[in-house]
């Protein structure tokens, strides 16, 4: 815990104006997804004065060190607390069968949480029929699908548990409903329990927090 917390001077100037902003930006939402987080401080500020908004900054392993080290100084054991990580999943046993099954509704929710920000935004921008969407759509599904989901098979999401804990997260937070129908979401929970019963001695050795 030698680790100097991330600090930024100008994170700490222009966090009141932006927070201005926010206030009316985000008045009507209920979830925020901060990219390039850097130290945190925004994300800790911005938490702290929108508590109706769910802040998710996107830099894990640095904050989690920095939350850590913020319980360290305030007298909590840097070793407890729960650090939860929601991420969209769906549990099968064959890679291409999942991807099949997830790619249009993942896609069809990514671009309903896009549509949040076209009053913020050029019309054309937001437009679900763009050339300019579909491509950015395409690589946000990409990257959820490889590399920031429970999309897969077993083995492909225990190496994304093993990945997510390794930078401190103890504990996991799956999101079913992102538009699968009953009966897909049903069997994909079967095996969601059997992964959840393999790789629960990993969450054991990180501690259950307080």
């Amino acid at each position: 815990m030698g680790e100097e917390k991330p600090y930024s001077e100008a994170s700490e100037r222009n966090r009141g104006p932006i927070l201005d902003v926010l206030r009316l930006a985000f008045a009507d939402r209920s979830k925020v997804l901060e990219i390039g987080s850097g130290t945190g401080q925004h994300a800790a500020h911005f938490a702290r004065h929108l508590p109706g908004v769910i802040w998710q900054p996107s830099e894990l392993q640095q904050n989690i060190a920095g939350y850590r080290k913020a319980r360290m100084e305030n007298g909590h054991d840097p070793r407890t607390g729960i650090v939860s990580l929601m991420l969209h999943t769906y549990v099968g046993t064959d890679l291409k069968q999942v991807r099949a099954i997830v790619e249009k509704p993942m896609k069809n929710y990514l671009q309903t949480y896009i549509n949040q920000f076209r009053p913020m935004a050029a019309e054309g921008v937001v437009d679900p029929s763009s050339p300019e969407m579909q491509s950015l759509i395409e690589v946000v599904f990409e990257h959820y699908f490889e590399q920031s989901s429970l999309l897969g098979t077993p083995e492909k999401c225990a190496a994304v548990i093993e990945r997510v804990t390794s930078a401190g997260v103890n504990d996991l937070a799956c999101l079913l409903d992102f538009g699968l129908d009953y009966e897909t979401t049903m069997e994909g929970l079967v095996r969601l329990a059997q992964l959840r019963h393999s790789v629960m001695p990993q969450f054991e050795q990180l501690g259950q927090g307080e």
